[in-house]
């Protein structure tokens, strides 16, 4: 079932709908200087309404209900139609698409059904509420401007989460690598290219909206424009050396692998190199000879038994002045 809330305001006043009909906010929007529609899951009936009511191209529509277009401007003469997309990251991350339709004195914007909205949405209509002057004296293109730019800066908290899951993906490589850190670095890798896709296309897209070509912008909004397609330049770039230490770590986690099996080798080595002389005497011992030193004599067993015993502490105390001991034994230390 899809949700219609509008705002309306003046420099002076704001006015508020929730749940209201596309009827009544046709008379709101007709009495407002400055109007935004706000569609909460759109479906093919309200779609043909708008397209009807507000003379909105039957493919931006189409859009709208597809809910998976990547950011983009199209120009439909009277009015244009934008695509943004949020990040969000509850279990996993993902984008959600955001479409705003502009004309000269209304914003329309269409996202997805989900238990908490979209958050950018939720800030500018909270700052709209506080009467924040800067934002009432703008006209609808200003709105939009806002929007998108409060998306823009939505990014910034997602991107310091990936910096503390790339650090504790790290740690864990270096510390306690296993075939599950392996599986974080590639689905971390894989997150990251399908963010940097969106992120790709909405710079592109704020770029077309601040070098002027649509006169539904205004001189003066669009010099803010060009200031949040210098936060995504800056987010771009905070993305790609994330990227740059994602694939770094399945170096370092090769590495911590390659040295855990070099410590188990090692061990295994010393304790195979102090079996061969007790093998050796073992052996000896064991052959079918009548006359074998000390073989007919009763306590002649245990005597082996102290010299092998004899054999292995000889060299372990070698093994140890030589420091080959702490090396085989030492804990791995973090880099």
């Amino acid at each position: 079932m899809p949700k219609l809330d509008i705002i309306c305001y003046s420099p002076t006043d704001v006015y508020e709908e929730t749940s209201t009909t596309l009827n009544r906010c046709v008379e709101l929007i007709e009495k407002w200087p400055v109007s935004w529609l706000s569609i909460t899951g759109l479906t093919v009936e309200l779609g043909e309404q708008l397209e009807r009511t507000f003379a909105l191209h039957p493919l931006a529509i189409e859009d709208c209900l597809s809910m998976t277009q990547a950011p983009k401007v199209e120009d439909y003469d009277d009015h244009l139609f934008l695509v943004a997309r949020t990040i969000e990251w509850e279990k996993e991350i993902e984008t959600r698409q955001l479409s705003l339709f502009l004309k000269r004195h209304l914003l329309i914007t269409v996202s997805p059904e989900g238990p908490h909205g979209l958050r950018p949405l939720e800030e500018v209509r909270l700052r709209i509420e506080r009467h924040k002057p800067a934002l009432l004296a703008g006209g609808a293109d200003y709105l939009c401007y806002v929007i998108l730019d409060t998306i823009v800066d939505s990014y910034f908290p997602e991107l310091d989460r990936f910096g503390e899951v790339v650090g504790d993906i790290e740690d864990e490589a270096v510390e306690r690598p296993s075939p599950r850190t392996a599986e974080l670095i590639h689905s971390l890798k894989a997150d990251m290219l399908k963010l940097r896709r969106s992120l790709m296309a909405q710079r592109e897209a704020l770029a077309v909206l601040a070098r002027g070509e649509y006169p539904l912008f205004r001189k003066e909004t669009r010099q803010y424009l060009r200031d949040a397609y210098d936060h995504m330049i800056q987010i771009l770039d905070l993305l790609d050396t994330y990227r740059e230490l994602t694939s770094s770590l399945l170096d370092v986690y090769i590495s911590s692998i390659s040295n855990q099996m070099n410590e188990v080798m090692k061990v295994l080595a010393i304790i195979a190199t102090i079996m061969l002389p007790l093998s050796l005497i073992a052996g000896l011992y064991g052959m079918n000879f009548v006359v074998l030193p000390g073989s007919s004599l009763p306590e002649g067993f245990w005597w082996v038994i102290v010299g092998m015993a004899a054999v292995a502490a000889v060299m372990l105390f070698w093994f140890a002045r030589k420091g080959w001991l702490k090396t085989a034994w030492r804990p791995t230390q973090k880099a």
